[in-house]
This record gives structure tokens, C-alpha cells and sequence, in this order.
């Protein structure tokens, strides 16, 4: 069965995310397993070691308060899949006490995750991705799709139109195939798009090549858009023609690049009310 790890700080935005990962798991007959980290703050190095007793005590209420905390929450998962008429959704849950990045990438390893869904400014936990450069660690170094819903997102019934972006390089053509075994699931189109930015022909004409390899799928149809700002011209596209999901192919990038280089998946994570897969050229 294929799985969908869904990390969860229980918050509303948290909350919205859970009807898209339901609505994936619904057509991908998947199990979705929920995740919720906390980190134990580390009082020994201060404390020292003449309190043990207190320590392992101070600790252990903590274990125990998450706990308690995470089991009362639970329920609301069942009831928003119940209200959404997806009660029959296989899910089983997970309290892990680590960093949220990491442990998020670690237990989607371990479970052998076939897309990770979560929220994008849910409070404690959740916020922490996508401060700095943590978007990018779990976009681009996850080892499965990453569906990333904004909190404005709405789902509103149906997924139909999915949109790619592509350069026309080898790794995005197999992100774009990615993307149609994706899009069959909901019987969406995909709309494969290119900024560009120097309004030239040599764009027009890449993708008319790209274009005649899928002449024989009539749901995938090819655009230039043509802009200034990248940024802005795709989030115009996206509103204007009512795009469900948006995926990108990311890297991932050494130091120097994420000092000089804001990625513009996570600008449009930012931005965007329109949900953003990542698609890693690591897996591809």
C-alpha cells in the first residue's frame, strides 16, 4: 500500500493541509501516517549533573504531557476525514520526540513515504520549516514528492488542473513525466509552462519540440508566458487560470548557492495560494 506522511502541529493551518493529504491518499489508495515531533529542551548542560532524579523527572513529564497533549488531538483528524466523507482512510499516528526537519525526513524513510503533505505556517513545530533555509532541506533533500499547502489554499472539490515548470532539460522532462503519473490519479490536465524572461524565440521554439513529443496526450498542453518577474508571472498564471497544484523540480544547493540563491519554489511557498509539489532531481 502507498503512504502519505503528513507531520501535524494540530493547528489550522495544519488542519487545511489534512483535507488535501486526505483527497491524496482517497485516489492514490494510500495510508497516511501522521507525524508530530517535540524536542526536549537540553537543561543538563546548564544544570549540571548534581539533580539527576529532578532531570529524568523534569524529562519524563515532558514525554508525558506530549503524549497526553497528542492523544487528545488525535480525534480531530478522524472527524475532519469523517466531515470530508474520507472516514474510511487508513491512517496510523507517530509522536517523535526530534528536530522537526530531520525527523521528518528520517520517518519518511523509514515508512518509505510516497509524498510527504504538510502545511506551511502552522505554529511551533511546523513554522520552523519554512523559516530560512528549512524549506528548502525538506523540499529538496525529502526522498519522495513534497506536497507544501499554503495556508490561504482551499481545496475546493477537485484537483483538474496541475501546472510544471520546465527549462527543457533531461531532468525536467522526467519531473514533467512525474508530474502526468501524478495528474492521471485525478484525471487532471497538466499545463507545462516557461518563463520567459528574455523574449526570445529560443524558448518558443524549445517548447514546440517538447510540445510535439506529447502530441499523442491531449491532457498536456505547452505555454511561454512571458515576464519580468519570474516570481510574479507564474503566481498571475496560477490565479488566472485556476491552477490546483503546482510542481517544480528542485536541487539541492551547496552553501554559497543558498546564501546567493532564494529558490523560487520556496518564494512561491511564500506567496502562493496554490499548493507546491517538489519533485527532487535526486530521485528522478
Amino acid at each position: 500500500m502507498r503512504k502519505i506522511l503528513f507531520p501535524t502541529d494540530f493547528s489550522e493551518t495544519a488542519n487545511n493541509a489534512f483535507v488535501y493529504a486526505l483527497q491524496m491518499a482517497d485516489k492514490m489508495k494510500a495510508e497516511i501516517v501522521t507525524l508530530h515531533t517535540y524536542t526536549i529542551p537540553d537543561v543538563g548542560a546548564t544544570a549540571g549533573f548534581t539533580m539527576p532524579a529532578t532531570l529524568q523527572a523534569f524529562y519524563e513529564s515532558i514525554d508525558i504531557n506530549e503524549f497526553e497533549n497528542y492523544k487528545e488531538a488525535l480525534p480531530s483528524l478522524r472527524k475532519i476525514a469523517e466531515e470530508h466523507q474520507l472516514g474510511h482512510i487508513e491512517m496510523k499516528h507517530a509522536l517523535v520526540n526530534g528536530t522537526t526537519v530531520a525527523t521528518i525526513i528520517k520517518v519518511a524513510n523509514e515508512e518509505k513515504a510516497d509524498m510527504i503533505v504538510m502545511g506551511t505556517d502552522g505554529a511551533r513545530g511546523l513554522k520552523e520549516i519554512f523559516i530560512g533555509t528549512n524549506t528548502a532541506e525538506v523540499m529538496e533533500n525529502a526522498n519522495c514528492p513534497v506536497l507544501a499547502v499554503p495556508a490561504k489554499a482551499k481545496y475546493d472539490g477537485k484537483i483538474d488542473r496541475i501546472a510544471v515548470t520546465t527549462d527543457y532539460t533531461e531532468e525536467e522532462k522526467k519531473a514533467l513525466e512525474r508530474a502526468i503519473e501524478f495528474a492521471d490519479y485525478f484525471d487532471a490536465t497538466v499545463d507545462c509552462i516557461n518563463v520567459d524572461l528574455e523574449h526570445t524565440h529560443q524558448y518558443l521554439n524549445q517548447m514546440d519540440k517538447l510540445e510535439e513529443e506529447y502530441a499523442d496526450n491531449e491532457n498536456v498542453t505547452f505555454s511561454v508566458l512571458e515576464g519580468i518577474d519570474l516570481e510574479k508571472t507564474i503566481l498571475r498564471y496560477l490565479d488566472e487560470q485556476n491552477i490546483d497544484i503546482l510542481v517544480m523540480l528542485t536541487h539541492k544547493r551547496n552553501f554559497i548557492e543558498e546564501l546567493f540563491h532564494l529558490s523560487i519554489a520556496k518564494q512561491l511557498v511564500y506567496h502562493s495560494h496554490t499548493p507546491i509539489m517538489s519533485i527532487q532531481a535526486h530521485t528522478l
